[in-house]
């Protein structure tokens, strides 16, 4: 009666333990129609049954600030579990209810009692469970519950989001990670848990709230986390260990770019520009996790992906790559209406097992963005081919030309040049491309060939070009001495050549020498020495030579693109599939950028960037990263001994300049001189394809490139007590090196300034500048012994005795 009365204060009743009988928990629990004090009620370990819960059932009805039932140990089950599932149903307010060592499927003792009673019981309890929407704790563990009930409970628990913490241990089923009831695990299974294992046999059964799990959050970017096509419709899904790698979709959130800078917001572009802005595309889920370590992957069309820009290491039993993250403990009890990852929201997606099954052993998609050679793509704006700045280089390379200022071609006529030489022709096997890649491949094949001097690697010699275009057909090897095209009048007797219809080498010099006078001075260079768009322009007047001179392009318009197509086509090709000439784009595809070469690399990484870095003699004062120049390179190869018949000097320098990215501007940076680290380690698959490809060795690289890094480091290091690499040369740091190579050239340049300064002043008659500094000091350095003893002595004279006892 007390508590029936609104004067009631008592906000928690504790009536464990007091042998309630079922009319006397009946009695008592007869308050909660009028009672709006209450907030927990505990009544374990008492006797109620049907009567009592008839009518907790009635007041769960109407009240609706109760929060908490525990009645465990007591006899609910049939007719009373059904009743207190009816007032479960409509309550707006209970949050937690511990029916727990309860035989909750239990038959009526009655005689004639139906057997469907228990089955009807959870039935209506399953329905009130699926309508509740307050419930958040919910303990069933230990109440006997057979595959059937725990089926009819299952099917009303999977409408169910709000409740966070269920326990479900001693039933014929188990909880998942996500909140469903599993009749598929046997619960014996789960007595014997192996945390070695980290699968879901390892948490199924464990309580979000009492096992303390966690919410994270997975993010997978398109673009940035791995190659995943942000406008294909195939989903992408999380697979984690926990849930035996089963499939888990992700929702896509697209993140549009912003119009302009007064935007504080990315705005949803419109109908037109969707397409032409697109916006980045992310993969979200949010899930609870258990403390530990917890492994994932992702997929999509069947390919399973790993995300570079989250933790990843090998799996422990498949030995494979795989994402992890290490989740803490969380502190104190879990507040469900700070937790976005709602139970039993979303089901499993359906995969067959097969595919499944090949995915969880499966490596993940290789892909050149997210491997030991991005740093590649930082460094260059994110190119990792040739072909990626083709575009930008023949613009800056068409515009040093004096094509516009000689009137060679006019505006519209260099555009379609500019095309003509950029779009894919057919037949170009190994320049893969365009007729300017083949051009500059070319540039690249004989820049490094003719050289006294280092920087001579980086552009065209005289000497050079008469061997490019003698050997590749555009003209005739010529017969006079070396030296004599160069003579006046030599190209006026070779003019009955150009009326046959073909040119001579005199006629190319003058060509030649056109092509080295500048006109602005931002694109002078050399003028012994051709760079890369003073190559492209004489290639270019050269095919009007052969071609337009020669009256066999007769077109007004476009003569010089088709002249080029011509000369590509009947002398460039052709020479260069004889040559063997390959683009460097079509030997980094088929060689570089390859799944098995990557792993082979990163299994030798620690050794190939320790004798990188001992072997540079720069630093880019940027980024402070070491840059290798080629006199470095060299000489490495040199100390190594990898100089022989199948790779001789020139090969090192034509692998130096192939394995560096084309740049856009040549005069401007010096870019493409010095090697980066993965341009070293271009370079070395370069050097080992070659070796290969001459001794006709069949081996592949993936097997060939630890061996040659394991050589490099024999030949260079020795193995110390310790297991460190200790050089076998003295000085093996190229940065130290230089730093003590100018410093003993400043020494020398200061003594040779002495020695000059001294010559000088012993010629004008002047005192010596060492001895004039120290009489500074000492003056008496420079006196006779007769004025240094009376400056001794004083200038008063003195008797000879006063000079002995001084």
């Amino acid at each position: 009666e007390f508590l029936g009365k609104r004067e009631c204060h008592v906000v928690s009743l504790k009536a464990d333990h007091a042998n309630l009988s079922d009319g006397a928990g009946a009695s008592l629990l007869s308050c909660l129609k009028e009672n709006v004090s209450l907030r927990k009620i505990h009544l374990a370990h008492n006797c109620l049954k049907h009567k009592a819960m008839q009518v907790l059932g009635d007041g769960l009805e109407d009240n609706n600030t109760l929060t908490s039932i525990t009645l465990s140990w007591n006899n609910v089950f049939g007719v009373g579990l059904q009743a207190l599932a009816n007032g479960l149903a409509v309550n707006k307010g209970l949050k937690k209810l511990d029916l727990s060592w309860n035989l909750l499927g239990r038959l009526e003792e009655e005689a004639g009692a139906s057997a469907e009673i228990p089955r009807d019981a959870m039935r209506a309890f399953a329905d009130a469970l699926g309508t509740n929407r307050t419930l958040v704790l919910l303990d069933l563990s230990n109440c006997s519950l057979d595959i059937d009930l725990c089926g009819i409970l299952g099917k009303g628990l999977a409408h169910n989001n709000s409740i966070f913490g269920l326990h479900f241990i001693g039933n014929k089923a188990t909880t998942d990670a996500k909140g469903f009831l599993r009749l598929d695990i046997a619960t014996e299974d789960l007595t014997t848990e192996d945390i070695k294992d980290q699968g879901e046999s390892s948490f199924c059964g464990q309580c979000w709230d009492q096992h303390k799990w966690v919410e994270h959050r997975f993010t997978f970017t398109a673009g940035h986390s791995g190659p995943v096509d942000p406008q294909s419709r195939d989903p992408v899904y999380l697979h984690l260990m926990l849930d035996d790698w089963k499939p888990d979709n992700m929702s896509v959130e697209r993140i549009f770019p912003k119009r302009n800078q007064k935007d504080a917001v990315g705005t949803r572009p419109g109908p037109g520009e969707q397409q032409q802005q697109g916006g980045e595309v992310t993969y979200k889920l949010s899930r609870m996790l258990p403390p530990g370590r917890v492994w994932y992957f992702f997929s999509q069309q069947g390919r399973v992906l790993c995300a570079c820009d989250q933790l990843m290491a090998n799996h422990p039993r498949f030995h494979v790559p795989r994402n992890f993250v290490d989740i803490e403990p969380r502190e104190g009890r879990l507040k469900a209406n700070l937790v976005m990852s709602q139970p039993r929201l979303h089901g499993w997606v359906s995969m067959p097992e097969d595919v499944l099954s090949s995915m969880r052993v499966s490596r993940p998609e290789w892909d050149v963005l997210h491997s030991i050679y991005a740093s590649r793509g930082e460094n260059n704006a994110g190119r990792f081919l040739d072909e990626d700045a083709v575009s930008d280089a023949l613009r800056t390379d068409l515009g040093l030309t004096k094509l516009l200022a000689m009137r060679l071609v006019d505006e519209a006529e260099m555009e379609v040049l500019r095309g003509v030489l950029e779009e894919n022709s057919s037949g170009c096997e190994y320049a893969s491309g365009s007729i300017y890649k083949s051009i500059v491949t070319l540039y690249r094949w004989y820049g490094p060939q003719e050289c006294h001097s280092h920087d001579d690697s980086f552009t065209i010699s005289w000497t050079e070009c008469v061997k490019f275009v003698t050997d590749s057909g555009i003209c005739k090897p010529w017969e006079g001495p070396p030296g004599s095209e160069k003579e006046l009048g030599a190209d006026e007797r070779s003019m009955k050549d150009l009326q046959a219809g073909e040119i001579s080498l005199p006629m190319i010099w003058k060509e030649y020498m056109i092509v080295n006078v500048e006109l602005e001075a931002e694109a002078d260079n050399d003028d012994d020495t051709l760079a890369r768009f003073e190559l492209l322009e004489l290639i270019l007047r050269i095919a009007a030579l052969k071609y337009i001179a020669t009256r066999r392009v007769t077109s007004k318009k476009n003569r010089m693109a088709e002249a080029i197509v011509l000369l590509n086509e009947e002398c460039l090709q052709p020479y260069m599939l004889a040559q063997n000439i390959e683009s460097p784009d079509r030997v980094r595809m088929k060689t570089f950028y390859k799944e098995d070469v990557c792993l082979a690399i990163e299994s030798k990484r620690k050794h190939i960037q320790r004798v990188f870095t001992d072997h540079c003699s720069t630093v880019n004062n940027l980024n402070g990263q070491y840059r290798m120049q080629l006199k470095d390179f060299l000489a490495l190869f040199k100390h190594a001994g990898l100089y022989d018949k199948w790779f001789t000097m020139g090969d090192a320098r034509v692998v130096f300049v192939m394995s560096i990215l084309i740049t856009e501007n040549e005069l401007t940076s010096n870019e493409h001189k010095e090697l980066d680290f993965v341009d070293f380690l271009e370079a070395c698959v370069r050097t080992v394809y070659i070796r290969a490809m001459r001794q006709n060795d069949k081996t592949r690289l993936r097997h060939i490139v630890p061996q040659f890094v394991s050589d490099l480091i024999h030949a260079l290091y020795n193995e110390g007590f310790d297991g460190q690499l200790v050089p076998k040369r003295k000085k093996k740091n190229g940065v130290a090196e230089a730093k003590a190579m100018a410093e003993k050239a400043q020494k020398k340049a200061n003594r040779q300034q002495q020695r000059t300064q001294a010559a000088s002043d012993k010629k004008s008659g002047r005192k010596p500048r060492t001895l004039a500094k120290l009489s500074m000091v000492r003056p008496e350095i420079l006196m006779t012994p007769v004025k240094r003893r009376q400056s001794i002595l004083g200038s008063k004279p003195v008797d000879k005795g006063e000079i002995g006892s001084r």
